[in-house]
């Protein structure tokens, strides 16, 4: 199966049906059905279901009287990647992250794989191969991996603030 058939995620099934986290695993696990990875997988940290997982779900927790369309809408991963629970709760499946350009800021830290840049006047940190050659005022185009830290696109420069 290819990964955008999974837009279901266990997180937003969790709040949708009100079950704790330890339930709806232990239903994944006691429902024929699910037994396998044919109806979910793992996907960026975050276990995410087909439809027909999704409604195999919500009928393993006696919740499929007729109101299993609105569930699955609830629990349905957005286009842009994430989805909201009935309780608010936010979870991000594979999203393709857009590239920032960025100015370089700093790169005299003590880990030489970082250095911070400048994206909209806010410091950011960035994971390079080694900064050594990056000099302040350069421009440099990374996309964000995880809340705090973005990654470099591209090559290092290979000689000092010069590409």
């Amino acid at each position: 199966m290819t990964q955008g058939q999974f837009v279901y995620a266990e997180k937003a099934a969790c709040a949708v049906l009100g079950l704790p986290k330890k339930r709806v695993r232990a239903l994944r696990r006691e429902c024929p059905g699910l037994r396998g990875e044919e109806h979910f997988t793992i996907v960026n940290r975050l276990l995410v279901y087909t439809e027909k997982g999704a409604r195999l779900l919500i009928e393993a927790a006696g919740m499929g009287n007729g109101s299993v369309e609105e569930l699955l809408r609830r629990m349905l991963v957005e286009g842009n990647g994430s989805c909201t629970g009935e309780t608010g709760t936010t979870a991000i499946v594979h999203v393709e992250r857009p590239v920032c350009e960025m100015q370089v800021w700093r790169t005299d830290l003590k880990n030489p794989r970082i250095l911070m840049a400048l994206l909209g006047g806010v410091q950011q940190r960035v994971s390079v191969q080694n900064s050594k050659n990056f000099v302040r005022g350069m421009r440099i185009k990374a996309r964000r991996i995880q809340s705090d830290l973005w990654q470099l696109i591209g090559r290092c420069p290979r000689y000092r603030g010069r590409w």
